[in-house]
């Protein structure tokens, strides 16, 4: 993936599997990420716990 800084992002189920992986590669890549989920405790403990 080519870099992606001053781009932005939506990724719908961000929670886990692809979405959390996509969001992951985006962030990687210097985007701005907007992730939706409908389980705000997982999301935040799968963001906020890893890197």
């Amino acid at each position: 993936m080519s870099s992606l800084k001053g781009k932005r992002v939506v990724v719908l189920g961000g929670t886990s599997g692809i979405g959390l992986a996509a969001a992951k590669a985006f962030l990687d890549e210097s985007a701005q990420v907007i992730i939706k989920s409908l389980l705000l405790a997982v999301l935040l403990q799968n963001y906020l716990t890893q890197k």
